[in-house]
């Protein structure tokens, strides 16, 4: 199973975006346990007034493609590399 939570957030300028992407790794002790895979960094507005930022990754290579390659299925770990995307 893969379990990964995708947060939304609806900023004041109306526009909504993806903010988060976090893989759910388990539990321990009865709390479950996350790791943070691609967050949004709001950099201030557009000539729009709409909300503009980055998009990026934070480095963690989700535990369920170290499966998918263990089983030999071709993945590109490279997108989750720390980087900077496209602003949105």
């Amino acid at each position: 199973a893969i379990d990964i939570i995708v947060q939304i957030t609806r900023f004041s300028c109306g526009s909504r975006k993806i903010t988060a992407i976090v893989e759910v790794t388990g539990t321990e002790s009865g709390v479950i346990q996350l790791q943070e895979l691609f967050s949004y960094r709001q950099q201030g507005f557009g000539a729009d007034s709409r909300v503009a930022g980055v998009f990026r990754a934070n480095g963690s290579i989700p535990e369920f493609y170290e499966e998918m390659r263990a089983r030999g299925l071709p993945v590109d770990i490279g997108i989750f590399r720390e980087s900077e995307h496209e602003h949105v």
